[in-house]
């Protein structure tokens, strides 16, 4: 039985690694673009958090990335597709990690809280939008806590 079970894994690796492929060249979907930018609240440097670039289309990709030092990259192979954008931007600060309680009963499981540092119309409720095109790759955000 132990045999039979690894001619199998052997077999499905080696009908499944050549459809793997090494990633962002194989790609043929919709142009992507690098996006950058700063990122500041009420003037200040967003120190740590994300941001994400939702699609309007379905035909198109969302992208993400790291916010460090208020400054956000992501590179053309993992970039968005041209088009129109919802950004959500989001950063924790105080974060912990805390039980999962279900009906008063801690389950084992734990989870991170914190507290958001951004207004939600900046993200649950994002009132901004960017279109990427040919000539837009650069996107700074100027937020403000009112």
């Amino acid at each position: 039985m132990r045999l039979h079970r690894f001619q199998l894994l052997i077999s499905l690796f080696l009908v499944t690694f050549p459809l793997l492929g090494c990633g962002g060249s194989d790609y043929e979907g919709p142009s992507r673009a690098a996006v950058s930018g700063t990122i500041t609240l009420n003037g200040e440097s967003i120190e740590n958090g994300t941001i994400s670039f939702q699609p309007q289309s379905s035909s198109n990709r969302a992208a993400g990335a790291i916010i460090v030092g208020g400054q956000y990259e992501i590179s053309e192979g993992k970039g968005p597709n041209m088009g129109v954008y919802d950004v959500i931007i989001s950063s924790i600060i105080n974060e912990e990690e805390v039980p999962v309680m279900d009906s008063g009963e801690d389950t084992g499981e734990t989870e991170m809280v914190g507290e958001q540092i951004i207004p939600s119309k900046y993200n649950e409720d994002t009132e901004l939008k960017v279109t990427v095109d040919k000539s837009s790759h650069q996107f700074d955000f100027k937020l403000d806590s009112e």
